[in-house]
């Protein structure tokens, strides 16, 4: 089977009507008394996970070939006690000699929706008498007395009889079996043109949210509510990035703090149970559906952001859930020596260089897509997935199996893929371009089914901006870039505290404020650490964050927001509230009755909605070379200019340090507004001529102004008069071309005439 196939599929092995098992093989401990009722699989190919089929459920895992026995147990759902126990009958083995493997399958009759189990597999660890310097893990890898979940479980159910979190490793989890059918009626994804992110978290989203019911409060149900939908559209959002919602374990910290973020995977098939309003087993499958078909109805992506880099087992001496008792081998790098590879800071990468890490990520993925009907994924530490299976980098990523299967697969290779670009071992902010660049080298179609990347070299330069200490050359870069760009994320400081705290304040994360980032916050308190009643200082903060926004939707690529920056959420200077699951992490939907809070959200919503209108703004790179050859004035697609209204480029603004300048993106042809956006990175107010090309052509307003907040919507439309206006001091103002002068040749459709046609500058118009 080739690499980039999946493995979720087998052709069936035995056609036998019943096996009846009488003696356990060997393995340790492995009982002697269990079921003899299990039948051949009866679909028509064996598909790893359980399905619903007749009577009963049709079960089947692929373990390592050192595993001698798999069982199924069935349990109680108010103990976990097992009520039923069953052997699965002897496999053949996978022919994959790169890493032997076996799958053990049957069909269990009684078994159905709700049910739920766990596997026990025994078997012996076998090391190499080569390599006498080999460590033995501190564990029995196929210790069969240890309950496993199910590696490719639909729905994981925790019961608290069996759970203790502040005892290392002892949660217990089963996996659920769950009735795949759900009533999608017209879903369909969203065609999104110009893409904008708000990354949340679904408890955080609507904890606080008072318009809701509260059962509803923290969960998917909360999200898929026209309440919570209406603010997303009332902001611009086109797209709702979830941090992890695949089923994690919930690290404990002391003084009762959990691991609110999410980031320990513990399966990658089921929703995250806790996070669901139906405690029902499998309830949170349909509930995650219901907000995904909420989401669509309201024209909004759903983006997952998924961690499949390492997993909650860790490495050597962590917990035994379910990979390591399956196949340690084959789902974990080792080295030669038997020891965890880790450039995750985790423990342990996850293989997913060889088939059986590979196929289940790829099984995942597509089950997201074709079952959950998602729209796209943020791959958390994504590097990690394309390494070798030693750990090393490869020469080029695109021959890579994770890299090529994607780029191949008919379903993958067209959906929203996001890569963080780094991880602990290399690829990391200078090397912004290793997935986006390497997958297609056309830069001008779609960037649905093409790599983007999170751009943390364009996160810095917006933040030295917002502090007064930006640079020419690093901010034009930042603007021409197609990658997805963000000034803040759940990792850091929030927009309001970057511009309230020169230094972080985690004491309350219980590490003594050694966590989270010390040296790069790139922050400024503007006077006062924290709160301050001060106004002045106060509106200085919103006018930085204002500044900030307005360079994030004028630049190109995509840009992703934080959740609650839109209200000034403060996480008290914590840069790394990640386990905070409380009122500091939460949406505060209070604060949008502060009349100052509306107004920031108005400026913001406002430049949103111009972005939506504009596609022209999130594809500079494509068109840089490009000059509209049938524009009525012969102007180019993007042109810097100088405070004087004179062609420049960031050489030339950098050699005479200068500190201010204006990029022009044309409308035309795109059915769209042309649009000068001028930046003032320095500390005091000029004069700006507007460029004397494109004033000769039309008249122009400001649409917004980020000194004073200023937006077209919320006042007066301010018109530019004499071609000359004041930019503030460390402030970003937007400016719109609102008719154009045509040549002879062109006439409106509408006006009949050779005069004026109103904005925008293309539409409307045929060439005689």
């Amino acid at each position: 089977m080739a690499l980039i196939e999946s493995h979720e599929s087998y052709p069936r092995q035995n056609d036998d009507a019943e096996l009846c098992l009488e003696t356990a093989p060997m393995g340790g401990d492995a009982p002697n008394q269990f079921a003899n009722n299990v039948l051949a699989y009866q679909g028509e190919e064996i598909k790893e996970g359980p399905v619903l089929r007749g009577n009963g459920v049709d079960f089947a895992i692929r373990v390592g070939e050192n595993a001698k026995a798999v069982f199924i147990n069935e349990v109680s759902r108010d103990n976990g006690e097992t009520i039923r126990r069953w052997q699965l009958p002897e496999p053949t083995l996978d022919p994959d000699k790169s890493h032997p493997t076996k799958v053990y399958a049957g069909h269990i009759e009684g078994m159905s929706e709700g049910s739920l189990y766990e596997y026990n597999v025994y078997g012996r660890n076998v090391f190499d008498q080569h390599e006498p310097n080999k460590t033995v893990p501190p564990l029995d890898i196929y210790d069969g007395s240890k309950g496993l979940l199910d590696t490719r479980a639909r729905a994981v159910h925790r019961l608290e009889a069996f759970s203790n979190p502040w005892e290392h490793g002892r949660e217990r989890f089963f996996g659920v079996v769950i009735d795949e059918s759900f009533d999608w009626g017209d879903d369909k994804r969203p065609n999104i043109q110009n893409r904008i992110v708000c990354e949340t978290h679904v408890k955080g989203a609507t904890k606080l949210l008072e318009t809701i019911p509260p059962e509803k409060r923290g969960t998917y149900a909360g999200m898929a509510t026209d309440e919570y939908m209406s603010h997303i559209k009332q902001m611009g959002f086109t797209s709702i990035e979830l941090l992890p919602i695949h089923q994690f374990v919930n690290e404990p910290r002391k003084d009762d703090l959990t691991n609110y973020w999410g980031y320990n995977t513990l399966n990658f098939f089921a929703p995250h149970q806790s996070y669901s309003s139906d405690q029902t087993p499998g309830g949170q499958v349909k509930e995650f559906k219901q907000l995904v078909k909420k989401a669509h109805e309201h024209g909004v992506e759903v983006i997952l952001d998924v961690v499949y880099n390492h997993t909650a087992e860790g490495g050597i001496g962590g917990p035994m859930y379910s990979f390591k008792g399956v196949d340690n081998d084959g789902f974990y790098m080792k080295d030669r020596f038997g020891n965890s590879i880790d450039n995750n800071g985790c423990g342990t990468n996850f293989d997913a260089s060889r088939e059986q890490g590979l196929s289940i990520i790829l099984d995942s993925l597509r089950y997201w897509v074709k079952e959950m009907h998602v729209d796209g994924f943020r791959f958390d530490l994504a590097p990690v997935l394309a390494r070798n299976s030693d750990g090393s980098l490869p020469n080029n990523i695109k021959e890579q199996p994770f890299m090529k299967a994607i780029a191949n697969d008919p379903i993958l290779s067209k959906i929203i893929l996001i890569a963080e670009p780094w991880d602990m071992g290399g690829y990391i902010n200078d090397s912004i371009g290793n997935f986006s660049t390497n997958i297609t080298e056309d830069k001008k179609i779609e960037r649905n089914g093409t790599w983007q990347e999170w751009n943390g070299k364009y996160r810095d330069a917006v933040r030295d901006v917002g502090r007064g200490q930006g640079n020419v050359r690093w901010l034009i870069d930042s603007l021409m870039s197609e990658e997805i760009n963000f000034v803040t994320a759940h990792d850091g400081f929030t927009l309001h505290d970057l511009t309230a705290y020169n230094e972080k304040h985690n004491e309350g994360n219980g590490e003594n404020n050694r966590d989270g980032e010390t040296y790069n916050n790139r922050s400024y308190n503007h006077g006062e650490e924290g709160f301050t009643a001060n106004p002045f200082i106060v509106e200085a903060r919103r006018k930085a964050g204002r500044n900030m926004l307005s360079i994030l939707l004028t630049s190109g690529g995509t840009p992703m927001l934080l959740a609650g920056d839109e209200v000034l959420r403060t996480q008290e200077g914590n840069n790394n509230a990640y386990c905070q699951d409380n009122e500091l992490s939460y949406f505060p939907w209070q604060n949008k009755q502060d009349p100052h809070i509306r107004e920031f959200m108005d400026y913001e919503s406002t430049l949103s909605h111009l972005r939506a209108r504009n596609p022209q703004l999130s594809k500079v790179e494509s068109m840089k070379e490009w000059m509209v050859s049938n524009s009525p004035i012969n102007e180019p697609a993007v042109r810097t200019y100088d405070l004087w209204g004179m062609p420049t480029t960031k050489e030339k603004l950098e050699a005479e340090g200068r500190k201010e300048f204006g990029v022009y993106h044309s409308g035309q042809f795109h059915d769209a507004e042309s649009l000068i956006t001028y930046y003032n990175i320095g500390r005091g107010d000029i004069n700006v001529s507007l460029p004397h090309e494109l004033a000769a052509a039309g008249d122009y307003v400001i649409v917004a102004d980020s000194a004073d907040g200023y937006h077209e919507n919320g006042a007066n439309v301010r018109k530019i008069d004499n071609n000359i206006f004041v930019l503030k001091s460390l402030s970003t103002a937007v400016v719109r071309r609102i008719s154009s002068k045509l040549p002879d040749g062109y006439f409106g459709r509408k006006a009949g005439n050779k005069s004026t046609v109103s904005f925008p500058d293309a539409r409307n118009l045929v060439r005689l």
